[in-house]
Formats: structure tokens, C-alpha cells, sequence
């Protein structure tokens, strides 16, 4: 750019003298081109993992962002990051967020992705891409959206009691309160019993927000018209149609949890969705356990 150029290098480019001439360099770029080119088509059969740890981690994070990157793009990111890295030389992080903010095509039919989601998206996946050990578990684990998957991976594939611990309390903290919620009161129990890899301050965590859950009380209220008497409460009305659809001991947890909602005042968009996957981990948990 500009502020690069050296004085006389400047003074050369102003002159309108040197309209239509053509640069020379002797062929450098030429050969430069040739060898990146043989460079990336030997590599491109064995893309370093740092690349391709990071493009998968960056478009599950924006798949769990409401930004929609296809599988072909998903490749498409993997080369130009593979091309990139060959023409620097390097794995830069810089390098790296650089590539992802050019390869996303919503700009061409006017959509804009929030700045900050790309910088949490980048930050995120180059942890996930960079680190080691448990720490490279925790950051997979976080990968994961489905509170049921998240589990499984914790039972069955989780480094260390001190990575499960920092998984799950960082899940507490970062989940909304009902998927919180649902993901201690399926699990606090196998936790106490010992057949969660977890240290003692993640099940006193679980214990925290399970209690109120397995023991509900309080009451709730609400609003009802003048004209109208004996109205049920609004959320009472909508948990009911999914209650009836259920019945033995999931009929008897979800009940359970829906009841903490209305006296938690927790309100939840999707209560079908969240109750399958409240079952979907205690059903993981009798299968596992």
C-alpha cells in the first residue's frame, strides 16, 4: 500500500508517465506461483490438522450461531486456508481469521454476519485447533450442541476427572438456564453416585440447580380477564399439551421439570424440544450406566 512505498518508489507510481507499462520481475512471480501451486496440490492429501481442526470447529460454531456454512463451503474454506498458509509461509492466527471473514459468501445476496460472532466464532475454533490434551477435549466438548451428545462424550470419552470438571462448569455457566437445568437434573444423581468423571465442585454445581428441581415448591399466578374465572395458567396450558403425549417415568420427569419452570419463571420457546432432549439424556444415562 501506499504507506509501504518508499519516496522514490511513490514519486514512480504518481507519474503518469508510466501508464500502460508493464511491471517486470524477471519471472520471480511466475516461478513463485509453480512452486506454491506443486506445494499445495502435495499437501492438499494431507491437509495439517491445525487447518482442518479449525474449519470444522469454526462452522459447527456457526451452525450453533444461526449462520449457515454448506459442507462444499466448509471445503472451500480448507483449501484457501491450505493456499494461504503455503503463500506466507506460515499458521498465523491473523492469517487465519483473515480467510474465514473472505470465504463467507452471505455479503453477495446482502446479508451481514455480526462482527462479533465472526471474532467469537475465530477465537473459539483456533483454541479448539491450537490446543492440547484436556484442554483440546474441553474445547471439542463445547463443540457439541445437543446436551445428549455432550453427555456421551462426557461418560465415554472424557480425558480426566479435572477436564470433565471445567467442561461441565463451563457448561452451567455459558448453557441458557433451562438447558442448565435440564442437563443437571438428568445427571446429578449418576454424578453423586460416582459414574460421571467429575470432581466434587461440578457435582456441588449440579446440585445447585438440580435440587430446586427435584423438589419443586412455591406457587405460581397469574393474570385472567374480569369476564373469565377458573383460567389455568398460560404456560400450565401449552406444558399440558406435551405432558399428555407422554407417559411411565418420562410422563413423571418432564412433569417434574415443567412444574420447576412455572415456579422457577423460567420461560421456554421450545418445551417439546427441550423435553426430548431431557430424555434423550436420561435414556443415555440407563444405557450407559
Amino acid at each position: 500500500d501506499w504507506n509501504e512505498l518508499a519516496d522514490d518508489e511513490k514519486m514512480k507510481v504518481a507519474d503518469p508517465a508510466g501508464e500502460g507499462e508493464i511491471s517486470e520481475d524477471h519471472g520471480v512471480l511466475k516461478e513463485e506461483v509453480v512452486r506454491w501451486r506443486a506445494t499445495f496440490l502435495n499437501q492438499v492429501k494431507q491437509c495439517p490438522p491445525i487447518i482442518l481442526n479449525y474449519v470444522l470447529a469454526a462452522t459447527s460454531l456457526f451452525d450453533s450461531s444461526k449462520v449457515r456454512i454448506s459442507p462444499r463451503r466448509t471445503r472451500l474454506i480448507t483449501r484457501s486456508l491450505l493456499a494461504a498458509s503455503i503463500v506466507t509461509g506460515e499458521l498465523d492466527q491473523k492469517l487465519f481469521k483473515t480467510v474465514l471473514i473472505c470465504s463467507l459468501p452471505q455479503l453477495t445476496w446482502g446479508e451481514e454476519v455480526k462482527a462479533e460472532i465472526i471474532a467469537a466464532v475465530h477465537r473459539s475454533a483456533w483454541e479448539t485447533a491450537t490446543s492440547r490434551g484436556d484442554e483440546k477435549w474441553v474445547a471439542q466438548f463445547h463443540l457439541v450442541k445437543p446436551l445428549a451428545k455432550k453427555l456421551a462424550l462426557l461418560i465415554k470419552n472424557c480425558p480426566s476427572k479435572d477436564a470433565g470438571t471445567q467442561a461441565v462448569e463451563q457448561l452451567l455457566a455459558n448453557e441458557t438456564k433451562e438447558r442448565a437445568a435440564v442437563f443437571a437434573y438428568a445427571t446429578f444423581a449418576a454424578a453423586v453416585a460416582g459414574k460421571i468423571p467429575i470432581g466434587t465442585e461440578a457435582i456441588n454445581d449440579l446440585g445447585k440447580i438440580a435440587s430446586p428441581i427435584l423438589l419443586v415448591d412455591g406457587e405460581i399466578s397469574w393474570q385472567e380477564r374480569v369476564s373469565l374465572s377458573n383460567t389455568s395458567h398460560p404456560e400450565f396450558v401449552r406444558y399440558s399439551g406435551i405432558l399428555n403425549k407422554l407417559k411411565g417415568t418420562r410422563l413423571q420427569h418432564a412433569s417434574q421439570f415443567l412444574k420447576w419452570c412455572l415456579v422457577a419463571h423460567v420461560n421456554i420457546q421450545d418445551p417439546a424440544s427441550l423435553e426430548e432432549e431431557l430424555n434423550e439424556c436420561i435414556q443415555l444415562l440407563r444405557q450407559a450406566i
